[in-house]
C-alpha cells in the first residue's frame, strides 16, 4: 500500500536531498537558538541584508552589555524560514515512513564532539540528545563510517583512520521510523 504523496511533497523532498538541506536544517535547528554562532549561520543562509544589519546592531548591544538578550523577532522578519517547504518535507517523510521496516540505521559525523549531556546522566539519570533537524541515515554501517571521517576499504578490511569521528547506531521503532529517499535523491 503506497502513500499518496502530493506533488508539493515530492518537490520538497527532492529539494531536501540536494544543497537546500543545509538551509532547511539550519532553520529547524537554529530558529530559536540562543547561540550567537547559530543565529549568525541562520542569518547568513536565510536572511536578507536587513537581517544582517539588525544582527550586527544586536551584536554591538551584546558587546556593550553581556546581559543583553538579542531580540530575534526583527531578525526573523527578514529571513526566509521555508515554513511551507518544511511542512511538505515533514508530511512526505511521515507518509513514506509507513513503508519503512523498523531496523538499525547509522549516522556518521566528522569533526565533532558529543556534548557532556550525551554521555553524563543528569539529576534524573537521563542522558542523550534530540536532533531538531531532519537526520540522514543509512542502513550500511560502512557508509556511515565514511561520513564519520573513517575510510573503509571495499573488501571489508580494517579501514584507515582519517580523524576524529562519531558513529551513531539507531534502532528505529514504530513512531520514529524515517523514510527512504534514495529514489528521488539529487
Amino acid at each position: 500500500d503506497h502513500p499518496n504523496l502530493l506533488k508539493e511533497e515530492i518537490l520538497a523532498l527532492r529539494l531536501y536531498t540536494g544543497p537546500m538541506y543545509r538551509k532547511y536544517n539550519t532553520v529547524v535547528r537554529g530558529l530559536r537558538s540562543t547561540s550567537l554562532r547559530d543565529l549568525k549561520l541562520f542569518v547568513d543562509l536565510c536572511g536578507n541584508e536587513t537581517a544582517r544589519l539588525v544582527l550586527e546592531e544586536e551584536e554591538e548591544k551584546k558587546k556593550k552589555n553581556s546581559n543583553y538578550n538579542i531580540h530575534q523577532d526583527e531578525i526573523l522578519k527578514n529571513c526566509n524560514c521555508y515554513t511551507t517547504t518544511l511542512h511538505a518535507i515533514n508530511s512526505g517523510i511521515i507518509k513514506l515512513s509507513k513503508l519503512t521496516v523498523a531496523k538499525k540505521v547509522y549516522r556518521g559525523l566528522s569533526g565533532r564532539a558529543l556534548p557532556p549531556t550525551f554521555l553524563q546522566p543528569n539529576a534524573f539519570n537521563v542522558m542523550g540528545g534530540v536532533e531538531l533537524g531532519f537526520m540522514s541515515t543509512t542502513t550500511e554501517k560502512d557508509i556511515a563510517l565514511q561520513y564519520s571521517g573513517r575510510k573503509v576499504k571495499k573488501n571489508k578490511n580494517i579501514g584507515v583512520d582519517a580523524g576524529v569521528g562519531i558513529l551513531i547506531e539507531i534502532q528505529q521503532g514504530m513512531v520514529d521510523r524515517g523514510a527512504d529517499l534514495h529514489w528521488l535523491s539529487q
